[in-house]
């Protein structure tokens, strides 16, 4: 984009690219948040070669934090790299999980056990594709050099475990270990987790208005609604998702104030 940009754009005219590191499986003004931006990460590419401090990108680094978000600068090249890693990478790992769980020929027993850790870290994978196909036309060389990088990770953990190397790969897991620590936890990533908060309500009309309802006067918004399993005549569970642990917390105190079971994992 940067280089198109330059080969278009009149003398005098500076374009600096921008990226807002954070955003939602779901497309549509009906999801629509008003909050997306807040402490979110926001990358501003300024042209390469162009001098620093220079006026016109403090303008646009000041319009950008109005919105909440925290600014990085780096150039097209490295953001490139790092959004092939962190987004792109992830994107096409959570939809081949789920495809490989498609594939298995055990009756649907496995999609029974998918619960927990396989949905959260492949929850993206219920994105639309019609916004993924122009990054992957946009961003191909980096997505498949962070592709080929991590298929040698891969490659040595198997490695790893034909030779019976357990060693070894306990100190994958330190090393992983560590360097999660370091990830920023208060920060919104591209497609930010929510927090689960589950609910049992008896089989009744009404239930679910009520749920919804307590919440609602408790100050909790629900960002995802689930229902899990329901007994005909006794009744069944819900899952929420809401947007931080605080938020899970306060929806379990609101519901059980309002005579429902809930609780968290």
């Amino acid at each position: 984009m940067a280089s198109a940009a330059a080969s278009v754009l009149p003398a005098g005219v500076l374009f600096a690219g921008g990226h807002p590191m954070t955003g939602s499986e779901k497309r549509g003004i009906l999801h629509a948040d008003a909050l997306l931006f807040e402490n979110a990460v926001y990358v501003i590419c300024p042209p390469d070669g162009q001098p620093t401090p220079d006026p016109r990108i403090d303008a646009l680094v000041g319009l950008v934090e109005q919105t909440g978000a925290v600014v990085l600068t780096m150039s097209a090249l490295r953001h490139d790299a790092s959004a092939a890693a962190v987004s792109h990478l992830p994107q096409l790992l959570a939809v081949a999980l789920v495809n490989h769980l498609g594939d298995l020929s055990d009756d649907g027993v496995s999609r029974h056990l998918a619960a927990g850790g396989f949905r959260d870290m492949t929850r993206i994978a219920s994105s639309p594709y019609g916004v993924w196909r122009d990054i992957f036309e946009a961003n191909q060389g980096p997505i498949l050099e962070a592709m080929k990088g991590f298929a040698s990770r891969f490659e040595r953990l198997r490695s790893r475990l034909t030779a019976g190397e357990l060693d070894a790969l306990g100190d994958a897991f330190s090393e992983a270990a560590d360097t999660r620590a370091t990830v920023p936890a208060r920060s919104k990533g591209f497609l930010r987790p929510l927090s689960d908060v589950f609910v049992y309500t008896p089989d009744e009309p009404g239930a679910l208005h009520r749920i919804t309802g307590a919440l609602a006067d408790g100050g909790v918004n629900i960002k995802d609604i689930e229902l899990l399993k329901i007994r005909e005549g006794t009744g069944g569970t819900f899952r929420l998702g809401v947007d931080h642990d605080l938020d899970a917390e306060r929806a379990v105190a609101v519901l059980a104030e309002a005579g429902f079971q809930a609780y968290r994992l």
